[in-house]
């Protein structure tokens, strides 16, 4: 009987073991984030980002993936002039599909089409390296989805997608005309075919650092393959043929712009609410090496060009609490703001909702009815952005 009771005392403590190391653990962990569609642009946004130098991207080598990571790029040394896109829904009907339309710094215009769980590109409107003279319209088929709602860790989606030009020979620029030499001759028309291979996975998670401000962020890891095919149609029988691998061979200059192209892969750091990338690395897909960084534009500027957003800080009072926690905060904007309790088990048992008079806000929660034990709490902006997430404890 001895034997008996002792056994299940120890396999009690056993089965409790792993609840303990989670509950514990979760006093070091920030909580996992997820992204609303409150990070989708709507028209009357506008997206602002800047270039690093491409020197000091290259220095930065802190793309692991994992959860409660902490990532601080400092503050970047800016390369060129600040990017700006307008997000609109004046203008044209090219794609009557499209709820916006992004004009970028470079003059494409990208057309995408809104639900609640995504945010697709379904057509553009550009230029293509291989004729730089002519302005281009495409449609995305199926359409893209470059942002997806909701996102949270470990989720993944794969997408394979392309979009298709018709040029006839006689609108094409002369230098091309001769590059592609006997490649057009018997022909009425060019077709080019960007085939995109996409993988997309929420691959870490945690606090960023950039200049002076700190963000909760959820990196999107974007693995991209592309290849791009160039067909011709023939006077005769009027049928389209795959011209890449000749065209390739007879002139060597356009190669570039033809058939497979480097892989790439892309981290974007989201942060909750946020229409902007805080930070972007684009790198080569098979080395890693950093190509392209691009980051949030600060709205002011420091003496050091970082961004210098107010901060806002929170305390609570006492902690461990027993009938009232009573919460201090400072430095918020105007808006409005909501203050969440969570149990260890993820399932809120208290919110509050308030807009701050003054720089400091003063509120009370009552927890005399919540069960002792550890329980996190949440301040998050009227957009999603989580602004704050700390540990209370309840005796």
């Amino acid at each position: 009987m001895w034997f008996r009771s002792s056994y299940l005392h120890i396999f009690g403590m056993y089965k409790l073991l792993p609840v303990l190391i989670c509950f514990f653990s979760l006093a070091s962990l920030t909580a996992q984030v997820t992204l609303s569609s409150d990070y989708f642009p709507q028209a009357g946004d506008t997206l602002r980002t800047v270039t690093a130098d491409s020197t000091y991207a290259v220095g930065l080598n802190q793309l692991s993936a994992g959860i409660d990571r902490e990532w601080n790029f400092g503050t970047p040394v800016a390369e060129g002039a600040r990017l700006q896109a307008v997000v609109s829904t004046e203008g044209d009907t090219l794609f009557p599909i499209a709820d916006v339309k992004i004009l970028a710094f470079n003059g494409t215009l990208s057309y995408y089409k809104i639900t609640e769980t995504s945010f697709d590109l379904v057509g553009v409107q550009t230029q293509v390296a291989l004729f730089p003279d002519l302005d281009i319209t495409a449609a995305v088929t199926p359409s893209r989805p470059t942002r997806r709602a909701p996102l949270t860790y470990q989720d993944v989606f794969t997408t394979e997608t392309s979009n298709s030009i018709v040029v006839g020979t006689d609108s094409l620029p002369e230098a091309v005309l001769e590059a592609l030499g006997p490649v057009v001759t018997s022909i009425d028309s060019l077709r080019i075919t960007t085939i995109s291979n996409r993988e997309d996975l929420a691959d870490a998670y945690g606090t960023l650092v950039l200049g002076t401000n700190t963000f909760e962020v959820l990196r999107e890891r974007r693995n991209e393959n592309i290849y791009i095919r160039l067909e011709a149609k023939n006077n005769a029988l009027q049928l389209w043929g795959d011209v890449t691998a000749l065209a390739i061979a007879q002139a060597p200059q356009v190669a570039p712009f033809l058939g497979q192209q480097p892989a790439t892969t892309t981290y974007t750091y989201w942060s909750p609410g946020e229409i902007d990338p805080i930070v972007e690395f684009i790198t080569d897909g098979e080395t890693g090496v950093v190509q392209n960084m691009e980051y949030k534009q600060p709205t002011t500027s420091t003496s050091t060009g970082g961004p210098a957003l107010l901060q806002a800080s929170i305390r609570v009072f006492p902690n461990p609490a027993t009938d009232l926690a009573t919460f201090e905060i400072e430095g918020l904007e105007r808006g409005r703001y909501f203050l969440s309790l969570v149990n260890t088990m993820g399932q809120k048992v208290k919110s509050r909702e308030f807009t701050p008079l003054g720089n400091q806000t003063r509120l009370n929660l009552d927890v005399s009815a919540l069960p002792q034990g550890m329980y996190m709490y949440s301040l998050r902006n009227e957009r999603g952005r989580t602004i704050a997430t700390k540990i209370l404890r309840v005796h």
